[in-house]
């Protein structure tokens, strides 16, 4: 097995470890996630696994987006049975309108690679709300899945450069994901 395949491997493993651990804080009540950030993360996590795959064209690149679509909608999809969800304020609407007219957009142009660059600038503007709540009362998230996929977006990165061949923008969404997953786990240490 080459070396790219079992990191990512790995990677959809942790990542996968990560949402266990995550269902299992809403289910008992210990976690209440940001509905306008998971919201947006059902939708993009479903675009941008099937946008990066086509991107892409390579299966093992693509392992990690499609594990977290998975992963996504099972958290969402707790989350929303059990009415477990944080209330929204005036910017997390925003932040979910925004995210949504990005969508639109992304509909209308039909280009994998426009695509999928333009759902990780909606990641980016869909996590200010779990930010913003994380910053306000950091035991509001639990380390331990930032974490996990943290390192599932490093090893994700990883797998890229390994199996790279001249598409810069294949780094896009590792690399903005781990950024972004490992500043909420930077902001729950606050509380730690």
């Amino acid at each position: 097995m080459h070396l790219a395949l079992i990191l990512a491997t790995i990677a959809g493993l942790l990542h996968s470890v990560g949402y266990i651990q995550y269902a299992r804080k809403i289910i008992t009540g210990t976690s209440r996630p940001n509905l306008a950030s998971w919201s947006l993360w059902v939708a993009l996590a479903m675009l941008n696994g099937v946008s990066y795959f086509i991107m892409s064209g390579d299966v093992v690149k693509s392992l990690l987006s499609l594990v977290s679509s998975l992963g996504c909608v099972m958290v969402w999809i707790i989350a929303l049975r059990l009415g477990r969800f944080s209330r929204l304020d005036r910017i997390d609407w925003v932040a979910m309108i925004i995210g949504v007219v990005a969508i639109i957009a992304w509909w209308k142009l039909r280009s994998a690679t426009i695509a999928n660059l333009l759902l990780q600038s909606c990641f980016l503007i869909s996590i200010v709300p779990t930010y913003r709540s994380v910053w306000k009362n950091p035991h509001g998230e639990q380390l331990s899945p930032w974490l996990l996929w943290t390192i599932a977006y490093a090893l994700a990165t990883l797998v890229v450069v390994l199996r790279y061949q001249g598409h810069g923008a294949d780094l896009a969404y590792p690399m903005i994901s781990l950024v972004s997953t490992a500043g909420v786990a930077a902001l729950t240490l606050r509380g730690q």
